[in-house]
């Protein structure tokens, strides 16, 4: 909105809302986030059907996450990192509910194991990425898939229908 204000006008006005009370979510996230770099650790709780952060807790303990999900009843679903502390946490507050990882980590751990194969498999990616070495007559490579030639299938059709000098199109079919 472009408005100027300062962080003490935001603070002076974040703490004159009162506290309202919310309903236990159904569906949990549970993330850890840094206070202070590679000092002090929190963890965030937000209630991800209504997509509203709910607690910030003090640090990422597993007996601060029991305490929290002792006093909120009624969690059927947390989805959270794989970190230990949060499962124990989970496990021991909310023992009914189920556990799932969210989608972020499940890509951040998929990611790692697809690097590891397809770095072991540079060499016959490189292979059917480059042209081959041997020298191939224009009949043959008409008929070698897109990779062989350097172009895609659409780029090789345009190119074998290119306009003739009289305006019209010369086709390899005509």
């Amino acid at each position: 909105m472009g408005l100027e204000t300062s962080p003490d006008t935001l603070l002076r006005l974040v703490r004159a809302q009162e506290e309202s009370q919310v309903p236990t979510p159904r569906v949990l996230g549970v993330d850890d986030f840094c206070f202070c770099r590679r000092r002090s650790y929190g963890a965030i709780l937000i209630d991800l059907e209504r997509r509203v952060p709910l607690d910030l807790l003090p640090d990422r303990e597993a007996e601060t996450l029991k305490k929290w999900l002792l006093a909120h009843p009624g969690v059927a679903i947390i989805s959270r990192d794989r970190g230990g502390a949060c499962a124990d946490g989970a496990r021991q507050g909310a023992p009914q509910a189920q556990q799932i990882a969210d989608r972020w980590h499940l890509l951040a751990n998929l990611s790692e194991p697809m690097k590891g194969f397809f770095l072991n498999k540079q060499s016959l990616l490189k292979s059917l990425v480059h042209k081959p070495s041997v020298e191939v007559s224009e009949e043959e490579a008409k008929s070698l898939a897109p990779w062989y030639t350097g172009m895609s299938k659409r780029k090789a059709r345009e190119e074998r229908t290119t306009p003739s000098a009289a305006g019209g199109t010369v086709s390899p079919d005509s």
